[in-house]
């Protein structure tokens, strides 16, 4: 039995052969990497969006804790409790001249402390006087709180 004794049979081998190398090559190597290759390329999108997503987060953050810090100087009073009181009492005071209410009777509660920094300073009128012309000026300043809206009169 004689194999690729002529030169069309040799040809033809030859041929077989590259194609199988070629199709195996492709279905065996080719094929699988190529996959690896776009699932690799998807975990890298995904990832990327992540990292957009907790940089925009960390400056976000940033800018928010620069909010706060102003925000908290802003609100901070300097000084002895007395002092904090009287400072609290004349901003007070000057808002109720500012409006043209002349309060009869003026009512301090103690201070609730919210936290290591911050204490609430409450203050109540029962009675005030306001007179015709500052009555829109007032209504304008007040905003509508469920307890101005809830008190009489």
């Amino acid at each position: 039995m004689a194999v690729l004794q002529t030169k069309r049979e040799r040809f033809l081998m030859g041929l077989t052969a590259l194609a199988i190398l070629f199709g195996g090559g492709y279905l065996l190597a080719f094929r699988p990497l190529y996959n690896e290759y776009k699932s690799l390329d998807m975990q890298i999108a995904d990832i990327r969006k992540d990292w957009e997503k907790t940089k925009e987060q960390y400056v976000r953050s940033k800018q928010y804790r620069a909010e706060f810090e102003r925000i908290r100087e802003s609100l901070s009073i300097e000084g002895s409790e007395q002092e904090k009181k009287e400072r609290i009492n004349a901003e007070l005071t000057r808002l109720l001249e500012e409006s043209a209410i002349i309060p009869s009777s003026q009512i301090e509660s103690n201070p609730e402390r919210i936290d290591d920094d911050f204490k609430i300073y409450s203050f109540h009128s029962r009675q005030f006087r306001l007179t015709g012309p500052h009555w829109p000026r007032f209504c304008t300043r007040s905003k509508p709180t469920p307890l101005f809206l809830k008190s009489k009169a």
